[in-house]
């Protein structure tokens, strides 16, 4: 959340989002001037509930995305009203998710399935995603969209540490895998140390009548991270640090070195990103050692109403390089 790449607009985009009611909204989003999608239009719905949320887009070229999730242990709806106390979530959760996407005539259909428990001092994940179950396997080969199925842990090894893993089975006999040659399993290994957080000064005394546009702050959220991936078969190692100065502001770097022992590919690229709260804007920024500069702007212009600006240049391309404006806006009634 502190790098710019989510929040990152090409072109013009507008999102008018209605609130309906606690538990049920509706959002159409506009988008037009992209070089990927010249003009867009999505509708979406989202119904929640502490047992189940239920969810999809459809856009006028007939592709629907739906997403089904369901909680075993409830989980307390947030109120869109900032006077209501947040209710606290559970210390265990477990929940079940259905994912799928699918395009008016085009048989590359995704369908995910997942479940995720997390416990006081760990985490289990499961995940199938295509598997065959009412298609045909000669569909299943054709599509580009693999199959295959991943088991992940993580496991808290003290208040600072947590270590764990994912290991991912693919399903031979898919376009994509034959093309790539990706027939094997592969594992991933994973390392995060989160030292004790340390006092976040208060935000500045605002004006009288004025809410504060600051998250407030909890004593036992961490203030920095450390984190470490490695995955062996690919030769990619990763690592990221994240910190939170103040209240205001947070910064953070990652690192990635590549050495593909098939191939004998070498490359590397590290990342300096920083996030910058003011009394109406966000400012999220990065640049990283290929050249790339990001930046994205989002200002509350009245409750409900926001404006975000975007800006990403790529020094690395030829030519000069390779530039990408977007602007942004968004009401919520």
């Amino acid at each position: 959340m502190t790098f710019p790449a989510l929040f990152q607009i090409e072109g013009v985009k507008v999102d008018i989002a209605s609130i309906l009611s606690e538990n049920f909204n509706i959002v159409h989003s506009f988008q037009w001037g992209s070089q990927n999608n010249p003009g867009v239009y999505q509708f979406g719905a989202t119904f929640t509930d502490p047992k189940f949320v239920i969810g999809g887009q459809l856009d006028h070229a007939g592709t629907l995305n739906g997403k089904f999730c369901y909680n075993w242990i409830p989980i307390p709806v947030p109120s869109h009203n900032p006077e209501t106390p947040r209710e606290p979530a559970p210390e265990v959760t477990s929940t079940t998710k259905i994912q799928g996407q699918s395009q008016m005539g085009s048989n590359q259909k995704v369908l995910v399935f997942e479940h995720e428990h997390l416990g006081k001092d760990y985490s289990l994940s499961l995940r199938a995603t295509n598997p065959v179950l009412f298609g045909k396997r000669s569909e299943q080969i054709m599509s580009m969209i693999p199959e295959n199925y991943s088991i992940g842990f993580l496991q808290s090894i003290s208040p600072s540490f947590i270590i764990g893993g994912e290991l991912t089975i693919p399903k031979g006999g898919n376009l994509l895998y034959n093309i790539l040659d990706l027939k094997s399993r592969t594992a991933t290994y994973a390392l995060k140390y989160v030292p004790s957080a340390s006092k976040i000064e208060p935000p500045p005394v605002l004006p009288e009548g004025i809410p504060s546009p600051y998250m407030p702050v909890n004593p036992k959220d961490p203030t920095e991270a450390l984190t470490l991936s490695l995955s062996p078969s690919s030769g990619l190692i990763q690592t990221s640090y994240w910190k939170k100065i103040n209240q205001r502001l947070e910064v953070a770097t990652e690192v990635q070195l590549l050495a593909d022992p098939a191939s004998g590919r070498r490359e590397g690229i590290a990342m300096l990103g920083w996030k910058l709260d003011t009394l109406f804007a966000s400012i999220r920024s990065s640049i990283d050692t290929q050249g790339r500069i990001s930046t994205v702007l989002e200002e509350r212009i009245a409750p409900g109403i926001s404006l975000q600006l975007s800006a990403d240049m790529n020094y690395g391309k030829s030519l000069g390089g390779e530039g990408k404006v977007g602007i942004g806006f968004t009401m919520e009634q």
